[in-house]
């Protein structure tokens, strides 16, 4: 784990220095920003393990054009890996590639959306998440590409963003929880409409049982129905309550962001969904494999609130207690609780 520590560290000075340099040096602001770019594509895609990266290297090894049809993969995947597999047999080419997107994209949404992109790439690594893509390879690519495509959520081109997501949908299915959550996340944040389905929320959260009954009867017959006989329980509390913040800090600032911010509905609005999707995980951590979509915003719109919606002392304690809360947060889940090792043929420390 010390070279994610490193890259933890590493990445919040570029980031920062990147910022400071923003206004008057922007080629320099721009050569740090790459710089931070640069430990997290090497660290990501320099990586032999984490969650399903073996797994993944496998299927390198034997995918050719029976795999296209073999319902093993989504085909949009499959022609994805035999077009990296024609440029290198390696599967360390592979895993580059994807880090490379992965990141790229995620790196450049935050640095759009975000006045203080180094403490979103901060929360970016100290969240789970960085490492969570080293573990969902198909699933963290596609959530790179539709958080990409955020603007076309604000700017309501519906029609572009329904062809991006069927796009995703042939890299991985889940993509498509993407078309219902585009139009919650359009709507007035903390209007009427949005309290209706907090209440529709918390009635699901007492009928959750029946509810997992029906989704896992449409599930049944696809390669996912597997997870009805999941008997291991749900996602740990404390990522919920992480998942918290972000909503409660936007309730309390939901003025300013709104003056502030025109376009934060959207923001705010994905937060929210996060944390309902985290609810639902706690009975069942299947539902966690949707966060991929959501939990990227909260880094931008807990960045926005501290930069852009708080006084002076108040935005340096909440700047520097955020810092401190995830890097605790971090250390006690990857390290005490899930035991991650990093694992890699090129970087070793």
């Amino acid at each position: 784990m010390k070279i994610i520590y490193i890259t933890l560290i590493s990445v919040f000075i570029f980031a920062s220095l990147s910022r400071l340099f923003s206004e008057k040096y922007k080629s320099l602001a721009k050569f740090y920003y790459i710089l931070a770019l640069v430990m997290l594509v090497a660290v990501a895609g320099l990586r032999t393990n984490i969650g399903d990266t073996g797994m993944y290297a496998h299927f390198y090894y034997l995918a050719d054009s029976t795999a296209v049809f073999d319902g093993g993969y989504e085909s949009g995947f499959v022609i994805f890996i035999l077009i990296l597999k024609s440029i290198s047999m390696n599967p360390q080419f592979m895993i580059f590639m994807t880090s490379f997107i992965t990141h790229f994209l995620n790196m450049l949404t935050m640095k759009a959306y975000s006045t203080c992109v180094e403490l979103a790439t901060y929360l970016y690594i100290a969240s789970g998440y960085y490492i969570a893509a080293m573990n969902g390879i198909r699933q963290s690519l596609v959530a790179a590409v539709l958080f990409a495509s955020t603007k076309l959520i604000i700017d309501g081109k519906f029609k572009i963003y329904l062809l991006v997501v069927v796009l995703m949908s042939t890299f991985h299915c889940s993509a498509l929880i993407m078309i219902p959550i585009y139009f919650i996340v359009r709507l007035e944040a903390w209007s009427p409409k949005i309290y209706k389905i907090i209440f529709i929320f918390a009635i699901g959260m007492i009928f959750f049982q029946p509810l997992m009954d029906r989704i896992f009867g449409l599930l049944q017959n696809t390669k996912y129905g597997q997870y009805s006989d999941f008997n291991e329980g749900g996602a740990n509390v404390l990522r919920v309550l992480v998942s918290a913040v972000p909503v409660i800090l936007a309730y309390m600032r939901k003025n300013e962001l709104k003056e502030k911010l025109p376009e934060s509905n959207v923001l705010v609005n994905m937060t929210l969904v996060n944390f309902i999707i985290m609810s639902f995980s706690l009975y069942n951590w299947i539902f966690a494999r949707f966060i991929y979509y959501t939990q990227l915003y909260t880094f931008v719109i807990l960045a926005i609130i501290i930069k852009n919606c708080s006084v002076n002392k108040e935005k340096n304690f909440l700047y520097y207690l955020c810092v401190i809360f995830y890097f605790v947060f971090f250390y006690y889940d990857h390290v005490i609780t899930l035991g991650i090792q990093y694992r890699s043929n090129y970087l070793n420390f």
